[in-house]
């Protein structure tokens, strides 16, 4: 009886184990061929349109550094999203980009305050916000008017890590 009641026990531990594994796994959020943590962003532009973009993350003071430099395809569902845990104002450049993009930036409350459409790729002009920004989404060039997306645009859901 004795040898049973051990056996059911370590039945039980196993299948415990392989839960927690596969609820590990399952928790374990997607990454981008770059690197990059992916997630939904989703949006409500100004005629009341919802977009759900996936994008990828960039939350790092490193990921934020490298951004979509040396890419050298984009497709239209591909962006990157920029986070930061407070507001300021931000500078990008175009610096080891050889493709053209839209740069949107998004303040606190998730409303678009300020776009710079179709950056010259490689250029070291700086591409300012404005005004202070918590978020920033890089978009392929056209691809924020081909979605509807002007000022006043606003962030409803922000993806986290």
């Amino acid at each position: 009886m004795r040898q049973r009641f051990s056996f059911i026990k370590a039945i039980i531990l196993s299948l415990c184990l392989v839960f927690a594994a596969s609820s590990y796994g399952m928790a374990q959020q997607k990454t981008s061929e770059h690197g990059f943590a992916l997630g939904v962003l989703k949006l409500q532009t100004q005629s009341n349109d919802k977009l759900s973009l996936v994008v990828e993350l960039a939350t790092t003071t490193a990921e934020r550094g490298k951004g979509l430099m040396h890419r050298s395809a984009l497709t239209d569902s591909d962006g990157m999203l920029f986070l930061w845990p407070d507001k300021a104002v931000r500078q990008f450049w175009m610096k080891n980009t050889p493709l053209s993009l839209d740069i949107l930036f998004f303040d606190s409350d998730g409303i678009l305050v300020h776009e710079a459409l179709r950056q010259t790729p490689f250029s070291t002009d700086l591409i300012s916000s404005l005004l202070p920004v918590q978020y920033v989404l890089e978009l392929p060039a056209g691809r924020a008017t081909s979605l509807g997306i002007e000022i006043g645009t606003q962030i409803t859901k922000v993806p986290h890590r």
